[in-house]
């Protein structure tokens, strides 16, 4: 990423919170990227007042996931020492605070959804995905494992056999494999994927008076 472009974006409209990955076409999550989204977890989601929040994503992919290059060379110095890099549980811990809010959270993913941009869509409780969207995870491919809270949110959806299966294989999983699967929970167009959102968190909203 050059100069002092964003990676992801945070705005509220109508008391929904909105968090965007705006670095297309492949949106991948840089150290840059986990860095601004850790801030807008702290700063601006953690406790505020809004009835929702909606993870979302700027062009035709939600994320092709974490950079492999990058995250490869820094997990190689650490592991020379024996230890788990900083960094990750950094991560980890604003993925579990998107998990653990009190109020409805909706991922609406389409296109590519890889990787760390997998374990993102999984830190909502509610996912909606486009008719052309493709999940997987691939890290085993580079000798790594899902390592933000992904695969206990996965096994939550779908046990441990499948869970498994996933991982171990990086089979690349079509939205209405998902749907079956209980991975996602609805398919609409991507033309439909905001409104669909705004849909389901003004529902719940109204359902739990506030109280999610």
């Amino acid at each position: 990423m050059s100069g002092n472009k964003t990676a992801v974006a945070f705005n509220e409209q109508n008391d929904v919170a909105w968090l965007k990955l705006v670095n297309p076409p492949a949106n991948i999550m840089t150290s840059t990227f986990f860095d601004e989204l850790s801030a807008i977890v702290q700063h601006n989601i953690r406790g505020e007042k809004f009835k929702g929040l909606v993870i979302s994503s700027e062009g035709r992919h939600f994320s092709s996931g974490a950079d492999i290059d990058g995250l490869l060379n820094l997990s190689k110095t650490y592991k020379k020492h024996g230890s788990l890099p900083p960094f990750l549980e950094k991560n980890k811990e604003t993925f579990r605070v998107l998990y653990a809010l009190k109020k409805p959270v909706v991922s609406i993913v389409k296109g590519i959804c890889f990787g760390s941009g997998f374990e993102l869509a999984l830190a909502a409780k509610h996912i909606i995905a486009a008719p052309n969207c493709k999940l997987s995870f691939p890290e085993a491919s580079f000798g790594l494992m899902p390592g933000l809270g992904g695969i206990s949110r996965l096994l939550l959806r779908t046990g441990f056999a499948l869970t498994a299966e996933l991982v171990l294989s990086q089979k690349t999983l079509f939205a209405d494999d998902a749907l079956s699967m209980g991975i996602v929970d609805q398919i609409v167009e991507a033309n439909m994927l905001e409104n669909s959102a705004i849909k389901h968190i003004t529902k719940l909203h109204q359902f739990t008076n506030n109280s999610y």
